[in-house]
């Protein structure tokens, strides 16, 4: 395996802990959270796109 891989196998591995770490705090978003943000974003990106009648 070349050195990067492991480098990045490691970062990888780091993120996931950390990760656990916040879901193990309560350092989490609610589903429903994300989706509604998701869905502000869409209707800007189409507001933005759509031309004048």
């Amino acid at each position: 395996m070349d050195p990067k891989g492991t480098e990045e196998s490691i970062d990888h591995r780091q993120m996931t802990l950390d990760a656990l770490a916040d879901v193990d705090a309560g350092r989490v978003i609610k589903h429903q959270d994300v989706e509604a943000w998701v869905k502000t974003l869409v209707d800007r990106a189409e507001l933005a796109t759509r031309q004048p009648e």
